[in-house]
């Protein structure tokens, strides 16, 4: 008798362990979360209002940055193209940071890191670090090639939380220039 209730036991715990098993499994592959999707196209400094998008329930990964559809993002400005259907990330939408609350910092990229024949001066830039990380910001002079013909300069301004980041970047020669 003693052998048989030790089997149920294990029996049991095997029977629970699997039903465990089972839905974790459904629960990775039926889990999703309800996100912020672009309802049409959007362009780059557009101001999102209610109509431009539409809340869809998706399955990503712990690593997708995306925006909760429970946080509002209505009044936030596009900083990226956005197509039709595309998620909503805090990369590509953002806040503009008002011209009092800006830091100018001034860029250095190898020939190839920006698009240099577009960029002017009053244009909205995403400037990407080593991390995948964009900080967005406002072209404040013109790119100029430097004496040794291999890097461009010019000068950027972006919020003053994300200033210290980006001079790292700049500094490791690690940031790369994104014209929306």
């Amino acid at each position: 008798m003693r052998r048989s209730l030790q089997l149920v036991l294990v029996g049991l715990i095997c029977v629970g362990v699997g039903v465990a098993g089972v839905y974790l499994a459904w629960r990775a592959v039926n889990d999703g979360r309800d996100v912020w999707a672009a309802a049409r196209p959007l362009t780059a400094g557009h101001v999102i209002g209610e109509d431009d998008i539409r809340q869809v329930r998706v399955v990503v990964g712990n690593n997708v940055a995306t925006w909760p559809a429970d946080q509002p993002i209505a009044g936030e400005v596009v900083l990226a193209d956005i197509p039709d259907g595309a998620m909503l990330t805090p990369t590509n939408v953002g806040v503009l940071p008002s011209a009092s609350d800006l830091a100018r910092i001034g860029v250095v990229v190898d020939v190839g890191r920006a698009p240099v024949t577009s960029l002017q001066a009053g244009d909205a830039v995403i400037l990407m670090g080593p991390d995948g990380d964009g900080v967005p910001g406002i072209m404040a002079s013109v790119p100029e090639l430097l004496p040794d013909a291999a890097r461009h300069r010019f000068d950027v301004e972006v919020a003053w939380e994300d200033a210290p980041r980006l001079a790292r970047w700049v500094g490791l020669g690690q940031v790369v220039v994104i014209k929306p």
